[in-house]
């Protein structure tokens, strides 16, 4: 054999560990040095720009710089939800009915169905306010912004639309940006204002409207309303694009299974603390200075709110209608210890239920100050009838019967005026 021969045998024979990187992996070195040589190019022009950013007017916004949006706080236009009410919604209504499962429709325009009934009204009506307003755990048809407007057309004879914007949370500011953002535009000729728990917590608690509380506030970073939940979403659309009542009938049907299930704690009854012991826990011995201090705190920011939204609907062309909030305190200590305004939740704000009484009472004597010195429609619920526990299932939240009465009070209230546009109004 040749030496020639044999030197190429030996070359196409040599082990793999012979060989050098390049040689094993051509292809991955190479890319490896073409992303080395990209990211170094990259970097030098960073590092050129920083040098060179203030002749190029190059700005980057810091944290505090990054657009801000002020939010309209509303349920999402088209969504449906089923919501399984809550236990004390469940045990505190004696006359009913309780529903298994309440659905909260929202239509293209963002207002509680059934809302816009008529393509063509004669009029509206908008309802605006908190949870109150919104009445998520009474039949669609049942609650009292839609019941009012049936009831006032059926009176009047006109065809009128009864616009629900409530939101779980909403205060008085957001009202405005509510009424600003989609109710101003259909310029209805009245709109009614409900609410005052609301402002009452959130001024108690951060002393402004204009705070940091992400779930309420009315300025936010832009940056926190997108993409918080990138992979929640996407499967939400998908869901919501391929098999959307498939997952309604089977959530409806799971709710159902579940309310007819009874828990090991639905079992047996609430374990109550006597009322002497209760009490001695949550006594609050604040001195008067306090009650004078927490006053003083919401009229500075709860009255200009208020006045805020009349003047706005009146630059609108609507009339304003201000209503003050029921609330139903427990007969007792113990008979309050499922209430939305228990002395749990009324401890965590520094109240207890004479303190909370007090400071809500003052907030209906504004509402009521400002409907008159502004020349707004004033609907005193407090004072239209005696409301019990058959109205209210947790001291502050409507039942059935409660929405019902609410409905009877503004048709009252507005029907003369409603008369009084349809005689003026040629048929």
């Amino acid at each position: 054999m040749s030496p020639r021969k044999s030197r190429s045998q030996s070359a196409k024979g040599a082990s793999p560990a012979s060989k050098n990187r390049f040689e094993r992996h051509p292809r991955l070195t190479l890319s490896v040095i073409v992303v080395v040589l990209i990211a170094a190019l990259v970097g030098m022009l960073e590092l050129g720009l920083r040098l060179a950013h203030e002749r190029l007017h190059l700005t980057i916004a810091d944290k505090q710089g990054q657009a801000r949006v002020l939010r309209l706080r509303e349920w999402p236009p088209g969504m449906v939800k089923l919501f399984a009410p809550p236990d004390n919604r469940i045990a505190n209504d004696p006359i009913g009915p309780v529903e298994p499962i309440y659905e909260l429709g929202i239509d293209e325009a963002g207002f509680i169905k059934p809302s816009i009934v008529h393509d063509q009204p004669d009029l509206e009506i908008a309802f605006l306010g908190g949870s109150t307003t919104e009445c998520l755990y009474v039949r669609p048809f049942m609650r009292f912004p839609y019941l009012a407007g049936r009831m006032l057309e059926a009176r009047s004879g006109l065809k009128i639309n009864a616009l629900n914007t409530g939101k779980s949370g909403n205060h008085t500011m957001h009202a405005v940006l509510d009424y600003l953002g989609k109710v101003a535009a259909r310029r209805p000729r009245f709109v009614v204002l409900m609410g005052a728990a609301n402002d009452i917590g959130i001024l108690n608690k951060e002393e402004t409207y204009w705070n940091n509380d992400k779930n309420i506030s009315l300025l936010q970073y832009e940056r926190t309303l997108k993409g918080r939940q990138p992979i929640a979403d996407f499967l939400e659309r998908l869901r919501e694009s391929t098999i959307p009542y498939t997952h309604r009938l089977v959530r409806h049907g799971l709710d159902a299974i579940k309310k007819r299930t009874p828990s090991a704690s639905a079992s047996r009854p609430p374990e109550r603390m006597p009322a002497k012991t209760l009490r001695a826990k949550i006594a609050i011995t604040a001195p008067d200075e306090t009650e004078v201090r927490r006053r003083e705190q919401l009229r500075t920011s709860f009255e200009p709110a208020l006045r805020s939204f009349v003047r706005l609907a009146k630059a609108w062309g609507s009339e304003p209608v201000l209503m003050t909030e029921v609330r139903v305190d427990a007969k007792t200590e113990g008979d309050g210890a499922s209430d939305f305004l228990s002395p749990e939740a009324l401890r965590q704000g520094n109240f207890d239920r004479a303190s909370f009484t007090s400071i809500h009472n003052y907030a209906n004597a504004i509402v009521r100050h400002v409907a008159l010195t502004e020349g707004a429609i004033l609907i005193d619920l407090v004072s239209a009838r005696h409301w019990t526990r058959d109205d209210v299932y947790d001291g502050l939240h409507l039942t059935e019967t409660g929405s019902r009465h609410v409905a009877e009070i503004i048709e009252e209230a507005l029907a003369p005026r409603i008369a009084a546009l349809a005689s003026a109004t040629p048929r």
